[in-house]
């Protein structure tokens, strides 16, 4: 009987102490080594099939707010493909349990949610998701029930043999994951979706559960009234304010202050955790000070979010399908864009995402601040902003004087 996979736990733990240690390789090894060391001296779980009918799958899931919703999205078109009495649970990071469950809120295509510390081992298919699928353990007498899932399954074991640099995450691998999944005419949306058998689309919805109107009421706020903008990355590179994902404090300070003067009545909120540096030309300060739930309410109903990309970019898409600026880096436009959107990258670089370890931190080109983003100016942005209303209402905005 397959056991469980040390190679999908090593993986595992990789991107965990990368997120903990991004400043020093050294770090990362010594405590990689040290658990690697600590797992021969403990019992390896042993995933056993489930004694019933039904054919029970365990997803893994890990990555930031961007990754989870993504797989969210794949994983309701996932249970749609499969035999409707299947049962998918899945298994995430404790401190980004209460915020998966409040994504999951009206969704009834999760059987149970668990953590590392209280999941089980009874499956019959078990998978590591983050951005691709890495198949973990598999009981293929209760799958070749199903013909879907028994075709997906050879689809990805076949993926996972012929392409394990791609399953890399959280290194040098995504770089390898994201050439070969524009080779295969997907993009980030589709990018789980092995073999295209999902046809994936984003039917996936955010629900926000606390009443709009009171959130609104809360903080001063009108529907369409308000922009949203965040200097910030989350948790996901580990630096905050000088990440190469960043747009420069100055040149968000001189848009909000000139958006100000387009539209004269509308308040700008800056959003983001505790530690993102406030844009003093901003309204309102939320920095740290929202729950997730008014983070969801804000990001749903307001006129604009203007951001890099990151994770509440995708947040809102799923939310509303209304418009976000977007301020492409080292990721790519052409592989991480909604179509809403107002996307916006230089044409100075092909993005470096993962094409070195380091490529948060300092850019390949200047050794210091990202050439692709310093060569986006406040006015270019504003220009977008003013060619976006004139084709969505045939009127365009006061000019800036």
């Amino acid at each position: 009987m397959p056991q469980y996979d040390f190679s999908t736990a090593v993986l595992s733990k990789c991107n965990t102490l990368h997120k903990k240690y991004f400043d020093s390789s050294f770090k990362q090894k010594t405590h990689l080594i040290w658990w690697v060391f600590k797992q021969f001296f403990r019992r390896m779980p042993v995933y056993r099939p489930v004694s019933s009918s039904k054919t029970h799958i365990l997803f893994y899931l890990e990555g930031g707010i961007g990754d989870i919703v993504l797989a969210l999205n794949f994983l309701k078109q996932f249970k749609n493909c499969i035999q409707s009495d299947n049962v998918i649970d899945i298994c995430v990071p404790l401190p980004l349990l209460e915020v998966v469950q409040r994504l999951c809120f009206r969704h009834s295509f999760i059987g149970h949610m668990y953590t590392p510390q209280s999941v089980g081992y009874q499956y019959d298919m078990v998978i590591h998701f983050i951005r691709v699928p890495v198949l973990v353990y598999v009981y293929h007498k209760k799958v070749e029930q199903d013909s879907f899932l028994a075709k997906w399954v050879e689809t990805v074991q076949s993926f996972n043999r012929f392409f394990g640099a791609c399953m890399r995450a959280g290194s040098v691998g995504d770089a390898l994951c994201e050439i070969y999944t524009k080779i295969t005419s997907r993009n980030r949306l589709s990018q789980g979706d092995i073999g295209s058998l999902i046809h994936m689309t984003d039917d996936f919805v955010v629900y926000p559960q606390e009443q709009t109107h009171k959130i609104l009421k809360k903080y001063g706020l009108s529907e369409g009234a308000f922009i949203t903008v965040q200097r910030g990355t989350g948790t996901a590179d580990g630096l905050n304010n000088h990440s190469t994902r960043l747009w420069d404090l100055d040149k968000y300070y001189r848009l909000c202050h000139d958006l100000k003067k387009i539209w004269p009545d509308t308040v700008i909120v800056q959003l983001g955790d505790k530690t993102c540096e406030k844009i003093k030309s901003t309204d309102i300060n939320l920095c740290g000070k929202t729950t997730f739930d008014e983070l969801l309410v804000l990001l749903k109903m307001a006129k604009y979010h203007i951001d890099g990309e990151c994770g509440m970019v995708h947040l809102r898409h799923f939310l509303s399908g209304k418009p976000s600026v977007v301020l492409f880096g080292p990721t790519k436009k052409d592989f991480y864009a909604y179509t809403e959107n107002i996307n916006i990258a230089s044409d100075v670089c092909i993005g470096c995402e993962w094409v070195h370890e380091n490529w948060r931190n300092w850019c390949l080109k200047s050794g210091n601040k990202p050439v692709c983003l310093q060569k986006i100016s406040p006015q270019f942005v504003i220009q977008k902003i003013r060619e976006y209303e004139y084709a969505k209402n045939k009127t365009v905005p006061i000019s800036v004087g």
